[in-house]
């Protein structure tokens, strides 16, 4: 029986098996096509009828089901190909991190809101305002992003949050992809081992592109959360502090994001700096030389309040 409503394809991923269909009355839906029952495929611009099942991935929101009136010969495969789970060793991912890449031009737009790039990632907002996880792998053009980029882009489902979707298939960086050689040359050997052994975080050069108020902060836990200027609460750690201040609460600060240890598929802040306190010190060779007492020093390593992460192994 054909489908009680009816739109049309805006996009679709022929090779990832999924889409949307905007509604007749401007209602965005996402559609797979398994949910094709015509024996055809999908391709934008097709008009088709449908009907409104519930999604699996997204509680309260709706997919297309009942699919029919494509033009496309009918896709095979699901999510990934061959039936394997995203990434994983018998999808069409063939086991990489972040998707297989493919040539060509993206069938979204958007622009970079962020890009952290000592950590690889960032968002793009797209044409529509939705907001889009996106990875320097995902570049297929060998160009790297900065903010205010134009990008065109596709999408995947994504690995670290299930129901959402991120980017892949990008293109349109302004800045010159890293390349993936050179760095293992035999070059400067002799001070192997040598240096960095003071325990100092390397700050990036220029402040983080999030900013936000410090929500709320436990000195003797040595962690918080700070609410970022678009309402979102992220957790932070004091050892992510990179200008040797700490944080109170109702301080502003400026920090990247990164993904975080504890919650897989939610972020953390890093690279933070704004505190309005002193960073406490660590005790003399920060308890790890070999002076008096065991290098525990004065204080047994405790470091006062922060003690927490100050002593050796950290609880982080």
């Amino acid at each position: 029986m054909t489908g009680t409503f009816s739109g049309t394809v805006k996009a679709f991923q022929a090779d990832k098996g999924f889409g949307f269909i905007t509604t007749d009355d401007g209602l965005e839906l996402f559609v797979h096509s398994k949910a094709c029952t015509d024996g055809k495929g999908l391709q934008a611009g097709d008009k088709v009828m449908f009907d409104l099942e519930d999604s699996k991935t997204k509680p309260g929101e709706y997919v297309a089901g009942n699919v029919s009136g494509g033009s496309a010969p009918a896709a095979g495969g699901g999510w990934g190909g061959g039936g394997g789970s995203w990434g994983g060793k018998g999808g069409g991912g063939g086991g990489a991190s972040w998707g297989a890449s493919a040539a060509g031009t993206g069938q979204y737009a958007g622009t970079v809101k962020t890009f952290t790039p000592d950590k690889g990632f960032g968002f793009v907002t797209a044409a529509d305002g939705t907001g889009y996880f996106f990875h320097q792998k995902q570049f297929v053009d060998g160009t790297a992003p900065a903010q205010g980029d134009f990008l065109t882009f596709d999408l995947e489902p994504s690995p670290l949050k299930p129901g959402q979707f991120q980017c892949c298939n990008v293109t349109g960086g302004s800045q010159q992809g890293k390349g993936k050689g050179g760095g293992k040359g035999k070059g400067g050997g002799k001070d192997k081992g040598k240096g960095g052994g003071k325990g100092k975080s390397k700050a990036p050069a220029a402040p983080g592109q999030q900013s936000g108020s410090v929500k709320s902060f436990q000195p003797d836990k040595g962690f918080g959360f700070v609410s970022a200027t678009d309402g979102t609460d992220y957790f932070f750690h004091q050892k992510q502090f990179v200008d040797g201040s700490a944080p109170a609460q109702g301080d502003f600060l400026t920090f990247n994001l990164e993904p975080s240890a504890l919650k897989p598929g939610q972020f953390q802040a890093c690279d933070i700096r704004g505190g309005s306190q002193q960073r406490p010190g660590k005790g003399k060779d920060g308890g790890k030389g070999k002076g008096k007492d065991g290098g525990k020093g004065k204080d047994g390593g405790k470091s006062g309040p922060y003690g927490a992460w100050g002593g050796a192994g950290g609880g982080w």
